[in-house]
């Protein structure tokens, strides 16, 4: 038994200690901005940063009504632009990624 409590013991160490040591400099920081013509309104805005936001890896999100831009960063070893334009059709809206 005391045994098994040590094996656990050491394991939750190692666990803790690998997520401890992942920093802001372990992963790729991406930015793309969206147009998004359809948003016009803060309802429309809560709708798509409800729905970007479910998404793992999203570090900032702005959403700007006047320009229509969508802008995001995140960690591009989690998530994609593919799945953040996703978010946004899920949310009701049609969009595109800007280059």
């Amino acid at each position: 038994m005391k045994s098994i409590l040590l094996i656990l013991t050491f394991v939750t160490l190692m666990v803790q200690t690998s997520i401890q040591h992942k920093s802001d400099s372990d992963f790729k920081l991406t930015t793309i901005k969206i147009k998004c013509a359809e948003m016009t309104c803060e309802g429309c805005k809560r709708s798509i940063t409800k729905s970007i936001n479910k998404l793992n890896g999203i570090k900032e999100l702005d959403i700007n009504l006047d320009t229509k831009i969508i802008t995001v960063s995140f960690d591009d070893s989690i998530t994609n632009s593919d799945n953040i334009l996703y978010a946004i059709a899920e949310a009701g809206y049609e969009a595109e990624l800007l280059k």
